[in-house]
């Protein structure tokens, strides 16, 4: 099985299997809610916050996220991968080839910008996707979801990873809404000109 390549397992959805730690900051994590095999929950670091949908269930050294920074409320998808040892610097890695595929969908040919941190041990990729909106509305509604790279860029180290769409619309529509919900200031429930709508979650895609 291609799940075999990392020798990563299944863990348990609990608030200490998120990876809480993005690019060296820990974040405080709240409202965390289990959708089969994704999950949903707000973080928070002093005044900056966002909100994620995870899979944390397929593999226990590897999490696929989809990130929306309450600022804009735009979609991110990231990657974290574990490894044995801490990496000895604070660097970016460059840029790796990476294709992504929801079930028998188009290939999405994308690239991952690769940063690690010294002391820790995770691989942190951001992935750049030139049609993230479809994407994500594929994994929504998918029900695999794959992906296929090389950390060293040179093709000898091939990687496949699948992980189950189950879950994956409820955690990105719950994700998305707290993520709007949140984007209000105090100050507009106290406007009396300021307008506000009923939205779906469809209508943050």
């Amino acid at each position: 099985m291609m799940k075999k390549i990392f020798c990563w397992t299944t863990t348990l959805i609990v608030l200490g299997a998120f990876s809480l730690v993005t690019h060296g900051a820990s974040f405080n994590p709240s409202q965390a809610r289990d959708h089969g095999a994704w999950s949903s929950l707000e973080l928070s670091l002093g005044d900056r916050r966002f909100y994620r949908a995870v899979n944390v269930t397929d593999y226990s050294d590897m999490r696929v996220m989809v990130d929306f920074d309450s600022a804009e409320c735009a979609p991110a998808l990231q990657i974290q991968i574990d490894f044995d040892k801490s990496f000895p610097e604070t660097e970016d890695l460059g840029f790796r080839d990476l294709a992504i595929r929801v079930d028998r969908k188009p290939i999405h040919e994308a690239l991952m910008g690769l940063s690690a941190v010294s002391g820790d041990p995770t691989l942190y990729a951001q992935a750049l996707v030139g049609e993230v909106s479809r994407l994500i509305s594929e994994t929504r509604f998918g029900r695999t979801l794959r992906f296929k790279f090389s950390l060293f860029g040179d093709g000898s180290d091939t990687r496949f990873a699948e992980l189950s769409l189950r879950g994956s619309q409820a955690a990105l529509d719950r994700a998305a809404a707290l993520c709007k919900q949140n984007q209000s200031s105090p100050e507009d429930y106290f406007d009396e000109n300021s307008e506000t709508k009923d939205e779906s979650a469809a209508d943050y895609f």
